[in-house]
């Protein structure tokens, strides 16, 4: 049975930290695996030695160095929501290709890059290993770390860009869905202008999944375990809704000359208090108030204890002052 595809690249928070924490002079994962993560015969990921195996958290422990330690990211979140919304008539084997490697700027995927090269690789692996397979979407959360530089957060969308072009041009699938996660954490100094240009980015099968708002772990860049789970599912309804018809999304196949549903400018934004919500933009009068709302929650964010301070110090002096009067 032919594998459906999906690519999982970027950096760290793709390949996944949930659960990761520094204990006894290291980090150390804690084996937790939530019941939206657990393995499944019909989940299956391509190992580093190109091997398809049932798939399981962590999913890049092979595929990153061995002195950084992996935990629990979306893709198994994702891949189970999948099944979950499958017609049960219809059997079908998703084929996770884990290729995230943490603290690489986009400059290290570009064209010719060695990551590049191996991602490309591993998903034209995927295609012939086994029974085959159909890549189906690259599922990209990458650019913490070009929020460390102003001049990389100044040419980042131009970079994403042309890495979009290059790997569909590269894949012979120049209508690929493309799937990237705008930014929950970063350098304060530049994250609104990665941010910005993610949310942006004008291409064709190309939505965003805003991660801003979910949970961080303490070291304030890396998602939490349940925050993977809710970004896995944002990504899964994300790619659902980009194809025309389920016939299509589990049935049918992506070939070179087919287009999925165009849903440009549409973006899944996580809210604490219905999970998530999609919104699509149609002016960019209405982008520029988003970015601000981002731009104020982002501030929020960052200062919310000395915000809270402020605030519980101004009614603790109302509170006095009427009490005086």
């Amino acid at each position: 049975m032919k594998k459906q595809v999906f690519i999982l690249a970027g950096q760290s928070n793709m390949s996944g930290r949930g659960g990761v924490h520094w204990s006894h002079g290291r980090y150390q994962w804690d084996g937790v695996v939530p019941e939206e993560c657990a393995p499944c015969p019909s989940i299956l990921r391509l190992s580093h030695d190109l091997n398809w195996e049932e798939a399981r958290d962590p999913l890049h422990i092979d595929v990153e160095s061995k002195s950084k330690t992996c935990g629990v990211g979306p893709g198994m979140s994702f891949s189970n929501r999948l099944l979950k919304e499958m017609d049960c008539d219809s059997p079908t084997l998703i084929g996770l290709v884990p290729c995230a490697v943490g603290g690489t700027a986009i400059e290290k995927w570009k064209k010719g890059s060695k990551l590049y090269n191996e991602m490309v690789q591993r998903a034209k692996a995927a295609e012939e290993i086994g029974d085959g397979g159909e890549i189906k979407a690259v599922l990209w959360y990458q650019g913490e770390s070009d929020t460390d530089s102003d001049h990389a957060a100044e040419i980042y969308g131009d970079n994403l860009k042309k890495f979009i072009e290059d790997v569909r041009s590269d894949l012979g699938l120049p209508y690929l869905p493309f799937i990237q996660v705008a930014l929950a954490s970063g350098t304060q100094r530049n994250i609104e202008k990665v941010r910005k240009a993610q949310l942006g980015l004008n291409l064709s099968n190309l939505v965003c999944v805003d991660a801003m708002g979910l949970p961080l772990n303490p070291d304030h860049l890396h998602l939490t375990t349940q925050a993977q789970v809710k970004l896995g599912q944002m990504l899964a309804v994300a790619y659902i809704k980009l194809q025309p018809s389920s016939t299509i999304l589990f049935n049918g196949q992506l070939t070179k000359s087919q287009e999925t549903a165009d849903l440009s400018g549409q973006i899944y934004q996580y809210d604490p208090m219905c999970d998530f919500h999609e919104i699509q933009f149609a002016t960019s009068t209405r982008k520029g108030k988003y970015y601000l709302n981002n731009c104020l929650l982002s501030v929020y964010q960052s200062n919310r204890y000395v915000i809270s301070l402020l605030i519980a110090s101004i009614l603790l002096l109302y509170t006095v002052y009427c009490y005086c009067c």
